[in-house]
C-alpha cells in the first residue's frame, strides 16, 4: 500500500502499486494514477503536483519532464504536462461540490493536437484513458467558449481583453467575477470582469 496525495485537494490517499484509477474519499473525485513502484518517483509527484495545485505550472512541468526523462512511458506524467500547458485549476463547483477545470492558459491550438496528450494517451491503460479523454473534452469546451483574445502593451504595460462565452458556466456571474478578483490579488494583477450589457447599453444612449 503507497501513501499519496490526491492531485485535486491534496488529502492523503491509501492506493495500491498497481493501481492505475482510484476515487478520492475526499473531494470525491475520479483520477488517474501514475506508476508508484518507488518512494523517489511519489516523492516527486507529491512536489510537481503541489506546484500545480498552487498554479505554479512551469514549477511543475519542470518536475514532471524529470520523471519524463526517468521513464518515457508515464502517461499520468504526459497528462500532468498538458493540464500545465493549458493551465488547468480544479476548482469546486457550488452546487454540486464536483471539481471542475479552470483554464488559465489559453491556447489557440486543440488539446486534442497536442502532442503531450496524444502520448498520455498512447501509454495509458483502458481506465486511465477513459479519464483523459473526458478531461480533455471539458477542457477543450472551454477552450471553444473563449470567443477572442487581442493583447497589446500600452504606457510600457501588457493587457489582454478575452471575450468569453458564459451561456453554459456551471457557476454565476458574480461567482466567476469574485473568483478571478481573488486570483489577480494573489498573482498581482488586475482583472475586470464586465457583462457585454455594459457595451450593448452605451452604443444604445
Amino acid at each position: 500500500m503507497a501513501v499519496f496525495k490526491c492531485k485535486m485537494c491534496g488529502a492523503i490517499l491509501d492506493v495500491n502499486s498497481t493501481d492505475s484509477v482510484i476515487t478520492c474519499n475526499y473531494c470525491d473525485t475520479p483520477q488517474t494514477l501514475p506508476k508508484l513502484d518507488s518512494d523517489r518517483r511519489i516523492n516527486l509527484y507529491d512536489r510537481a503536483n503541489h506546484f500545480r495545485r498552487n498554479n505554479e505550472f512551469d514549477k511543475a512541468t519542470n518536475i514532471y519532464e524529470q520523471i519524463l526523462n526517468e521513464d518515457s512511458t508515464d502517461a499520468e506524467a504526459y497528462w500532468s504536462i498538458v493540464l500545465c500547458r493549458f493551465g488547468i485549476e480544479y476548482v469546486e463547483e457550488e452546487v454540486t461540490h464536483k471539481r471542475i477545470p479552470t483554464v488559465h492558459r489559453v491556447q489557440y491550438t486543440s488539446i486534442f493536437d497536442d502532442d503531450n496528450y496524444k502520448s498520455a494517451l498512447q501509454y495509458a491503460d483502458i481506465h486511465q484513458r477513459g479519464i483523459y479523454e473526458s478531461e480533455a473534452r471539458k477542457i477543450n469546451e472551454i477552450q471553444k467558449n473563449i470567443l477572442d483574445i487581442s493583447q497589446t502593451i500600452l504606457q510600457d504595460l501588457f493587457t489582454m481583453i478575452m471575450l468569453v462565452d458564459l451561456d453554459k458556466a456551471t457557476i454565476g456571474f458574480e461567482a466567476i467575477s469574485s473568483g478571478l478578483s481573488q486570483l489577480a490579488e494573489e498573482i498581482g494583477v488586475k482583472i475586470s470582469v464586465q457583462h457585454d450589457d455594459i457595451f450593448r447599453s452605451m452604443h444604445r444612449i
